[in-house]
């Protein structure tokens, strides 16, 4: 062994203690920062960590959307502008979590934006010129003035971010506005393009079942994530199993209910792949002692992606 080995071992082994002192953990809880240096990052893992399943996410829904409201016409630049907007949050609420919380996180995705946070911080500035540089001149003011809204709950949800405590718990206030602002985002740029309102937008069947899904995606991430006592009542175990399959199950029937009651040729199809989307996150919740928490967050995003093209399989 190099004597400069040496000296990160003992480095490694100092910031261990420290970690141990400050917050009472275990041995086995502190993170080994030099295996996980050397962890491999498996190719389906990427798109997570670079945080590109979001804005496909998002884009894939604006056009489903897009087609349920009959909008004829979506400007090619919305797209683009909307994907890199969404990207933009992703990456800072990751490099806000890593300033933050430090070493505590040690996810691959928070590994990368510790490593590489001077990059992303000079393209996230560079991608914020672009976004405000295009829409400015190409997209038309009124889609502007509609992401008005969506900025309110971003602020807020940022706010909760910096003063969260970092206790390892499901943050139910902060996944709420994380999955409705999501959610409002989506289509922020085809209230634009429609005489639509934003709050008519959001008290639309369909909105109210996709904000729902990715409230419940979200706060299943955070509860698949989450460590697991070590001792656990039955009890404890069926209320743990429940407080994701009843909301899945209540969304699940809503959507039913609103596609035999006011569905249209456009809408039905909708509903269809939110039962189905239910459907698929229920089993993922009931096999999440079998998969890992990487495969179960890229699971939970995949499931939403095959939604959307579900959407146009049917409508096809």
């Amino acid at each position: 062994m190099r004597w400069d080995e040496g000296v990160d071992s003992i480095d490694l082994f100092y910031r261990s203690a420290k970690i141990i002192l400050a917050h009472g953990e275990g041995v086995a809880d502190v993170p080994c920062e030099l295996n996980q240096q050397t962890r491999h990052i498996p190719w389906w893992l990427y798109p997570n960590v670079l945080s590109l399943d979001a804005p496909l996410l998002a884009v894939l829904w604006m056009y489903v959307f897009a087609e349920v409201w009959g909008l004829q016409y979506v400007e090619g630049l919305l797209a683009p502008v909307l994907a890199l907007a969404v990207w933009v949050i992703y990456t800072m609420d990751r490099l806000v979590d890593v300033k933050i919380h430090g070493e505590m996180l040690q996810e691959p995705r928070h590994q990368f934006h510790r490593r590489h946070e001077k990059l992303l911080l000079g393209l996230v500035v560079l991608a914020v010129l672009v976004i405000v540089g295009s829409s400015l001149r190409f997209l038309q003011w009124s889609i502007i003035e509609s992401a008005m809204l969506p900025v309110i709950g971003l602020a807020a949800f940022f706010i909760l971010s910096v003063f969260s405590s970092g206790t390892g718990r499901v943050s139910y206030t902060k996944n709420v506005i994380a999955g409705i602002t999501f959610a409002m985002g989506c289509i922020t740029g085809l209230l634009g393009l429609s005489a639509r309102s934003m709050v008519t937008s959001m008290m639309s069947p369909e909105m109210v079942c996709f904000a729902a899904i990715c409230v419940l995606n979200i706060t299943a991430i955070d509860f698949w994530a989450r460590p697991r006592p070590r001792q656990t009542t039955d009890d404890e175990d069926v209320v743990a199993e429940w407080s994701l399959t009843l909301p899945l199950l209540v969304v699940a029937l809503f959507a039913l209910l609103y596609k035999y009651k006011e569905g249209n040729e456009a809408s039905r199809p909708f509903f269809d792949v939110i039962v189905v989307c239910c459907g698929l996150m229920y089993v993922m919740n009931r096999m999440r002692e079998k998969l890992g928490p990487d495969k179960l967050r890229v699971g939970a995003d995949v499931i939403l992606i095959i939604g959307a093209a579900l959407y146009w399989l049917i409508r096809a």
